[in-house]
């Protein structure tokens, strides 16, 4: 188990915010890696310090995360949303690829964007053991084993469908002239209508919100660095008026760009 730490990019004014907490990722075995892309564990200990408000960028990715007192399998989150981190505590969790949690459960995922489920309301008695499972797991190694002896036995016969679609989705983040569900159907020979119910069913987002998300993640990223002001990027990543950009910007993060960044400078 190959363990990770680095910053997420879910996380908005990172640098500031990783003082507050220990993030760690481990790669998952190959036996549930077709299904799993990361492992991952959050701990803080925040007793001789203000709680820490964390706020996050939307994730299309399905997450099943297990903390003290719940255990729950989290939708795709299509606005920013915040978790309160105070006193001292921990947080293990399960990010699937893109397709991954349809592939193991043929549910559609669409149905629960922007929620969440208990794992025993999905998995019944199986996830019932996990919970404990995982809550008598003494560290992070013993956390991702007793998550892989879980999925192993339910995966699927074949992952081929999870890694077409997450073939899509790196494509969207990579190749900044998508700009439209056209291009991306024009790339991979696709029909708009068909990426679409594809979407909707193993990833609960539309392509189209997928591509905003993605366009706008590379300001972000930009400005945490320090990087080029946001006018300039606009024009880079396809936008015909900064209008429409503040307008997406806005409806996913919460904020302007220019709002967004001045918490970065009251916050160094």
């Amino acid at each position: 188990m190959k363990q990770q730490e680095r910053t997420t990019r879910g996380v908005l004014h990172a640098k500031n915010s990783e003082k507050n907490y220990h993030l760690v990722r481990s790669e998952p075995g190959q036996s549930v890696g077709g299904l799993v892309e990361t492992f991952w564990r959050v701990d803080w200990d925040l007793n001789d310090n203000s709680p820490h408000i964390q706020q996050n960028i939307p994730d299309p990715c399905i997450h099943m995360v297990f903390d003290m007192y719940s255990a729950q399998v989290v939708g795709a989150v299509t606005k920013r949303y915040t978790a309160t981190l105070a006193g001292k505590g921990h947080i293990f969790g399960i990010k699937f690829r893109p397709g991954g949690f349809h592939a193991l459960t043929q549910l559609q995922v669409s149905d629960f964007t922007d929620a969440k489920l208990e794992i025993s309301e999905i998995f019944g008695s199986d996830g019932e053991k996990l919970v404990d499972d995982i809550r008598q797991a003494k560290t992070f190694v013993q956390m991702q084993s007793k998550s892989e002896a879980f999925l192993r036995p339910k995966m699927p016969d074949s992952c081929d469908g999870v890694a077409k679609l997450e073939s899509i989705i790196n494509e969207i983040h990579s190749n900044q002239s998508i700009m439209k569900v056209s291009d991306l159907s024009d790339l991979f020979a696709i029909p708009e209508r068909g990426l679409q119910r594809l979407f909707k069913s193993q990833v609960g987002v539309s392509p189209k919100w997928a591509i905003r998300k993605c366009r706008i993640q590379e300001v972000l990223a930009q400005l945490e660095s320090g990087g080029k002001d946001w006018q300039q990027l606009v024009v880079q990543l396809g936008y015909f008026d900064q209008s429409h950009f503040i307008k997406d910007f806005r409806s996913l993060i919460g904020l302007t760009p220019t709002q967004y960044i001045k918490r970065l400078h009251t916050t160094a």
